[in-house]
């Protein structure tokens, strides 16, 4: 299985970015998702890290998200729930 990296629209600093990415894999698994999903979500984690200057300086909504885990990879039932689960909290 290839997991695809997530578009990045800037390097800015890879501080933290293997953090990201552990952060968004034991994410996937603790919620059961399934492996192709996990990864993504991973990558995409580790994407906005590497977008901002410091480990810690990103930060995103569960709608934003998932607006750009569709965007990169397409549509995925698991990260939908993501938004619904927020939007009832």
């Amino acid at each position: 299985m290839e997991i695809p990296v997530a578009p990045i629209s800037e390097v800015v600093d890879p501080t933290g970015a293997g953090d990201a990415y552990i952060a968004g894999l034991v994410f996937g698994l603790v919620r059961d998702f399934p492996l192709e999903v996990t990864g993504r979500v991973a990558a995409l984690a580790a994407a906005y890290t590497v977008e901002q200057h410091g480990p810690q300086a990103h930060t995103y909504t569960p709608n934003e998200f998932a607006e750009r885990y569709v965007d990169a990879f397409g549509p995925s039932e698991e990260v939908e729930t993501l938004v619904e689960e927020s939007a009832t909290r």
